[in-house]
């Protein structure tokens, strides 16, 4: 007895059936429905970490383009060259 339903009452009725058939279904589509996610988010994170690394880049270029224009200006004004 499961419940106030006995075992063979599951059978007969085919509850256990429908809930079986309608388990694996969602099963399935739950399985796919992962499976889209999980490659959009590879996606993203391909695509997000090429933008941080052009982001990394553009950014230490800027740096040293400063670095350099500073330390330039900074040589003209103390040393006058």
């Amino acid at each position: 007895m499961l419940y106030g339903v006995q075992s063979n009452d599951l059978f007969e009725s085919g509850t256990l059936l429908t809930f079986l058939v309608a388990f694996f279904f969602f099963q399935q589509r739950f399985l796919t429905f992962w499976k889209l996610i999980n490659c959009f988010l590879d996606f993203l994170e391909t695509k997000c970490s090429d933008f941080f690394r052009l982001f990394e880049d553009k950014l230490i270029s800027s740096l040293d383009f400063l670095e350099t224009n500073v330390t330039d200006t900074w040589n003209l004004i103390i040393f006058g060259d």
